[in-house]
């Protein structure tokens, strides 16, 4: 009798979105029965300074991302490729190793771009397991993605599939989707008047959520302002991610008198499903989840480069409004609120190009991977 499949998965907790994808595949193959294991990757393993990237993230992210977004542009190049993966290859090989040894698995899935090269080398040297690319970009195949012994790449859009292309990929290129939690699928035909009651909000008073992406991204002081001054009534709900700093300063300043002021929730799916409106940054995470549950979104912010084409994307679908300024954010909710005709073809535009099944198809794929590697899965004696 043939033994579970066991699976690697290897994010790291830059932002929520490595994380919460392979935590949705991941899933997926538990519910076929699959064993599953997830290790950041950068935190626990690498070397410094590469372990402490996790928790320097949203430090990176001075200056509103303006130099991250250009060291993201700059890294992205095919001819930068080779070179790096040289400069990288002493530093990263000893604890890819020393990862793979103490992690046994039958497929690995690195869905971060710095350890893929080093893991699926070390892995292709010690005729180990496949290792399979999984890209938790909407829009972007950024060239760190791209490793000559990666066996096969999943991808969310048609976009990352070309620009992986451009960037050097010959391997199988399968176009999933982005994953997103079943919870999101589930939760979808759920009266917005039940989740409210659990939720303890007010039935009759439009709900209008905002979301400051994983590590709770962006000065959202003059927003909210604009909003509370805003003649529609609206309650708020402020959900600032893991930055805890963020949530203190809004509850100093606004308290949770007009506003319901939230910090990193596991249920994020049923605020969603409770809102009329989300107003978020452009991560891709949120946006995928969001065109799920066919919620009207309006874009105020994005990591530069790396999450701007997640806005155009969004705007050429008319699947959500982009507004930057607090003002037009304003305008927008009040848009929504008041015209049925925008919120439901907002709706029904968003619905159009979500992928609730992306979990779902990267799991099968991942089990056929996994029973095709079958020199890989011994046998338990019975």
């Amino acid at each position: 009798m043939k033994r579970a499949h066991r699976f690697l998965f290897l994010p790291s907790a830059t932002g929520g979105g490595h994380i919460r994808a392979s935590r949705a595949v991941a899933d997926e193959l538990e519910r076929q029965g699959a064993e599953t294991v997830i290790v950041d990757a950068l935190k626990d393993y690498a070397p410094w300074p590469f372990s402490t990237v996790p928790d320097g993230y949203s430090r990176m992210l001075f200056w509103g991302g303006i130099v991250y977004g250009w060291v993201f542009k700059l890294l992205d190049h095919p001819r930068l490729l080779e070179p790096i993966h040289r400069l990288l290859w002493p530093w990263l090989r000893h604890s890819a190793r020393r990862l793979l040894r103490e992690n046994k698995a039958d497929v690995i899935i690195v869905s971060h771009p710095l350890p893929v090269n080093a893991v699926a080398r070390v892995a292709k040297e010690a005729g180990g397991p496949p290792v399979v690319g999984l890209t938790v970009d909407l829009m972007i195949g950024h060239a760190l993605n791209v490793s000559p012994d990666v066996d096969c790449y999943l991808v969310a859009t048609k976009s990352v599939c070309a620009q992986l292309r451009d960037r050097g990929v010959r391997t199988k290129i399968h176009e999933t989707g982005l994953p997103v939690a079943r919870e999101f699928e589930e939760i979808s035909d759920t009266p917005r008047h039940t989740l409210r009651r659990e939720l303890k909000l007010k039935q009759e008073i439009p709900v209008i959520l905002l979301m400051t992406g994983g590590v709770g991204w962006g000065d959202i002081d003059d927003l909210l302002n604009e909003m509370l001054g805003s003649e529609i009534a609206m309650q708020i709900v402020v959900v600032a991610g893991g930055n805890e700093s963020l949530r203190d300063h809004l509850l100093k300043i606004f308290g949770e008198t007009k506003i319901r002021i939230l910090g990193y929730v596991e249920d994020i799916h049923m605020w969603m499903r409770a809102a009329d409106v989300l107003v978020t940054k452009a991560g891709p995470n949120t946006i995928a989840e969001a065109l799920v549950l066919g919620i009207p979104q309006i874009l105020t912010h994005a990591i530069p480069v790396q999450e701007t084409p997640n806005i155009s994307w969004i705007l050429e679908a008319e699947a959500g409004i982009w507004a930057p300024d607090p003002g037009d954010c304003v305008d927008a909710i009040t848009k929504i609120l008041t015209d049925d005709t925008l919120a439901e073809s907002l709706r029904r535009n968003a619905l159009r190009i979500a992928r609730p099944d992306a979990a779902k198809n990267a799991a099968n794929l991942l089990s056929q991977i996994a029973e095709a590697a079958s020199p890989f899965v011994s046998e338990n004696k019975t």
